[in-house]
């Protein structure tokens, strides 16, 4: 049989019932996400923001068709690799080919059902009016080519990463600079060469060319492209989506055929070279320190919490957030010197806000997550249950750590959100609540995420699951409730309700998601610790009931 795992994975998808839930969940959302437009501007005529809907959510689907690589397809490869399985499948006639094409579809046949659903619902502006068919066809096209780009990026970082951590955090920083990073790289280099040779009447045109040859490799240029309505003009190309989107296609089969050529000769550690065995060494000295200077900082760590010392062990750990807000700082001021005062009003501050904001909820969920699920999954947590330690030590050394490496980062970010509000200079009441809402949002959210993601990484057997079911619980419960009911709010019309009451509404809804969640998780862990430590994964208890039990 040709591609024997592939037939295998596709037969086990097509009974899975999670695969059927998804796609619903990905299409009602999608219908929540409309009946909220809806309501937001039903004042006005249906061919008028009929584009803003359909902006809207084929943004929505591209964020998510750019985000499948990272949840459907870094860890599959690299997970086998670090339990040491991946060898097993080459004693069998099995080729390259059939491994990464296996790993492939098992793990993207959930991302691309769930895209397909959304799909149908992109055509309801067009009905509309305001949205032509070709726009539709055309951003169909795109969001496809995009999954598929993200998950063969997926594919090859996993094999050439040694476990799933590794391969996560490289698959991240992969899309973030093919996306984000080529559009300022193109915009610097834009300004650069147009300073060089000289304004003009074509100083446009030569700033879009620079832009579109640098952002080639860039799976999102098509999107804004077709949003722009500029399909080609500026860029002096016949067809510009055309070439961006075969540019694309060609890039994920480059990747996806090079994972197949180096499966095969990656799936074993080899030793290393004497010049990269100083290197590491070097390495491990600077993040570890040498002599005195690393006893003394392990008596001092083991004192607070022999937690604490586990997490701590390389200097480097609590730089990491500095760097990354350090970064977006300095993104942050280089579109300020592009847009000067624009920058400064309410949008560019609450995008700064919510990217700073995001950005450490995330980054909390998967540390938080990785240490027990990492610990549990090499039998380390029973061992540790062994020691003197009680699971009340354990527990707060884990919420100490977390502490350690995140207390600060999170004051820094609220005191740049306040300077960002008084820079605004807005005093307009329903930006000051929502303002304030989003601060008390994110301070709450710092402490249930801790809870609710070690208690997550203790469950599951995949620390992507550990980390999406954080995140749908804290994140996704409220937003779904939220729409729903702005949906409801749309079908009756809207009345009996002013922007203040929905702020919050939906802060009600997150506090009350971090309550409930944060405790359920806290007793848990305090409760069953124990127990959970000592038995194999389980399935959770389904339903409702179990969902919000577990």
């Amino acid at each position: 049989m040709l591609f024997p795992i592939v037939g295998r994975e596709l037969r086990v998808a097509s009974r899975k019932g999670t695969n059927y839930l998804n796609r619903t969940v990905a299409a009602l959302l999608a219908l929540v996400v409309v009946g909220f437009n809806l309501q937001a501007l039903q004042y006005q005529a249906p061919a008028r923001f009929s584009g803003s809907i359909f902006a809207i959510l084929s943004f929505m689907a591209m964020v998510y068709c750019v985000l499948s690589g990272v949840r459907s397809t870094a860890e599959t490869v690299a997970a086998e690799k670090s339990e040491g399985t991946l060898g097993f499948l080459f004693l069998t006639d099995l080729k390259g080919v059939d491994v990464v094409l296996g790993k492939l579809v098992a793990g993207s046949v959930n991302a691309f059902y769930s895209l397909l659903a959304i799909l149908p619902i992109l055509t309801i502006p067009l009905l509309m009016g305001g949205v032509t068919g070709n726009q539709v066809f055309e951003m169909s096209l795109v969001l496809i080519n995009c999954l598929f780009f993200s998950l063969c990026l997926g594919i090859l970082v996993s094999v050439l990463s040694k476990d799933a951590k590794q391969a996560v955090a490289r698959t991240i920083a992969s899309l973030v600079f093919l996306t984000l990073g080529l559009y300022l790289i193109g915009g610097l280099a834009a300004a650069k060469w147009v300073d060089m040779v000289g304004r003009g009447s074509g100083t446009p045109e030569l700033r879009a060319m620079v832009m579109g040859v640098i952002n080639l490799p860039n799976p999102t240029v098509g999107y804004w492209l077709i949003q722009s309505g500029n399909l080609g003009g500026s860029l002096k190309l016949p067809n510009p989506l055309l070439i961006s989107s075969v540019f694309v296609l060609l890039e994920s089969l480059f990747f996806l055929v090079l994972a197949c050529l180096l499966v095969k000769s990656r799936w074993q550690d080899r030793p290393d070279s004497s010049r990269r065995k100083r290197l590491r060494e070097r390495l491990a000295l600077i993040s570890h320190g040498g002599g005195e200077t690393k006893q003394a900082r392990r008596r001092k760590l083991l004192e607070i919490n022999p937690m604490v010392w586990l997490h701590e062990r390389g200097r480097f750990k609590l730089i990491l957030p500095w760097a990354a807000l350090g970064g977006i700082g300095i993104i942050w001021l280089i579109l300020y010197a592009e847009i000067e005062k624009d920058w400064l009003e309410p949008p560019g501050a609450i995008l700064t806000m919510l990217t700073m904001h995001v950005i450490l909820r995330l980054w909390l969920t998967r540390e938080a997550c990785y240490r027990f699920f990492d610990d549990r999954k090499s039998g380390a947590i029973e061992l540790l249950l062994c020691t003197s330690m009680s699971v009340k030590d354990i527990l707060d050394g884990q919420v100490k750590a977390m502490g350690r490496m995140f207390i600060k980062p999170a004051v820094v970010v609220l005191i740049a959100d306040v300077i960002l509000f008084a820079l605004s200079g807005e005093d307009d009441s329903e930006y000051v609540v929502y303002f304030f809402v989003l601060l008390i949002i994110f301070i709450v959210d710092m402490f249930a995420i801790p809870w609710v993601a070690m208690w997550q990484g203790m469950k599951v057997r995949s620390l992507q699951k550990a980390s999406g079911g954080t995140v749908l619980r804290l994140f996704g419960v409220p937003a779904g409730l939220f729409f729903c009911f702005m949906f409801m709010m749309a079908i009756g019309g809207g009345r009996g309700i002013d922007f203040e009451g929905v702020v919050f509404f939906w802060l009600i809804l997150c506090l009350g998601a971090d309550g409930i969640f944060g405790a359920t998780a806290r007793n848990h862990l305090h409760g069953e610790f124990r127990k959970q430590a000592a038995r194999r994964y389980e399935p959770p208890t389904g339903g409702i009931k179990g969902f919000f039990l577990n």
